[in-house]
């Protein structure tokens, strides 16, 4: 009897441990970072400790190709009220893309450099950004809710190379709208409207 116990027994491991599918690891097929003169973001950031919300504009203003594969693009930032209406630039960036990456520097920064990242992604993937030390590990692709809408986003863990962890954060990107969600310890970032092309 404890013969066929143990068979059985290993028969249900054996054909459980083979009918579980690995996760899909979601390799991305559409543009993480789409760049198109007049594409805009709009966020809002709240901050949990002082219960302060503030709101971005993000807005693709000016293009140039610099190679027949490598376009410039440049990405103005700035402070808004709550309707996007009114928005006041306070800074820029620079973005160089190409098929297979996405690089960009500040222009007000004194030490300005390219900042690395690929154009496609999937689950497990990771990089360390030259420019400021940060690792990003892609950990999941789920459904994600913010005032934009819902969609089907990258979940990215972003902390400092030298740390342990501790101080990380975490990006939510979606394919062919960018950034959705942004997330700290005290304070968050949401996608509130966008137009992209």
């Amino acid at each position: 009897m404890a013969k066929y116990i143990s068979i059985i027994a290993i028969f249900l491991v054996v054909f459980i441990g083979c009918s579980v599918k690995p996760k899909d690891s979601y390799p991305s097929t559409g543009d993480l970072y789409p760049l198109e003169m007049g594409d805009y973001w709009n966020y809002m950031s709240y901050n949990e400790n002082s219960g302060e919300i503030s709101y971005t504009r993000k807005e693709v203003r000016d293009t140039m190709t610099v190679l027949d594969t490598v376009h410039l693009y440049k990405l103005y930032i700035g402070e808004s009220n709550a309707d996007f209406s009114s928005t006041s630039w306070s800074s820029s960036q620079y973005l160089a893309k190409g098929d297979s990456f996405l690089d960009y520097y500040n222009y007000n920064d004194s030490f300005p450099h390219w900042k690395d990242m690929p154009n496609q992604i999937k689950i497990g993937d990771s990089w360390i950004s030259e420019y400021d030390l940060q690792e990003y590990i892609v950990e999941d692709k789920d459904s994600i809710d913010v005032p934009a809408g819902q969609f089907f986003a990258y979940k990215i863990k972003v902390y400092p190379y030298y740390s342990n962890h501790s101080l990380s954060y975490y990006e939510w990107i979606a394919e062919d709208v960018g950034l959705v969600k942004e997330e700290h310890n005290t304070w968050s970032t949401v996608l509130i409207s966008y137009q992209v092309k």
